[in-house]
């Protein structure tokens, strides 16, 4: 099923580096990284890694849209 919307027109938000950051900066979209979580201390090895935004706070990705 599909979308019809292009990657690049999308957000993906996750706290994880290797299951949603990094895929998600592979297909082209925008990532928002959470960083409120366990996974905050996760680094990467790789350019796909960073994300677009950190937020500490769910209610700060209001300020991004």
């Amino acid at each position: 099923m599909t979308a019809n919307v292009v990657p690049k027109n999308c957000f993906m938000v996750g706290d994880r580096l290797d299951m949603d950051i990094i895929p998600a900066n592979m297909v082209g979209m925008k990532t928002i990284r959470f960083t409120g979580s366990i996974f905050r201390y996760q680094e990467s090895k790789t350019v796909y890694g960073k994300p677009d935004y950190n937020i500490g706070k769910l209610k700060e990705i209001l300020k991004i849209l």
